[in-house]
């Protein structure tokens, strides 16, 4: 989540009020996290409006890149689950029951026209 606030100028009458006083004309800085990132950065902006428009942009374009990176293919998945089992060297019975469990998975999205795990995830 990011804050806006203002950074008064040394000139500034309001500055001993705080980075909480917004009503004077000092520049415009942000403080917080986007995508366990810090951000601390001035916007280059004195207009308080414009500087909330700016953050929505970034926090929506943080959520877009999150979700995209989230879309999984269903037959990806299951071939890193299963190599991941193999490594672990699980028993063949098991083995053969997530091979199962994946041929039911597999045709369960074939019927649903659903490839991505996020399309299941969301719906939860």
């Amino acid at each position: 989540m990011l804050t806006i606030y203002r950074r008064h100028l040394k000139s500034c009458k309001h500055r001993a009020k705080g980075r909480k006083h917004r009503h004077c004309q000092c520049p415009i800085w942000v403080d917080g996290f986007l995508s366990s990132q810090e951000i601390r950065e001035s916007l280059k902006a004195r207009n308080w409006q414009r500087a909330q428009e700016v953050v929505r942009e970034w926090e929506i374009e943080d959520r877009r890149t999150q979700r995209q990176q989230m879309r999984v293919l269903i037959v990806e998945a299951h071939k890193k689950f299963t190599a991941d089992a193999e490594a672990r060297k699980l028993s063949q019975a098991t083995l053969y029951k997530y091979r199962l469990l994946f041929r039911h998975l597999d045709k369960f999205a074939e019927t649903y026209s659903s490839s991505f795990l996020t399309n299941w995830i969301w719906t939860l």
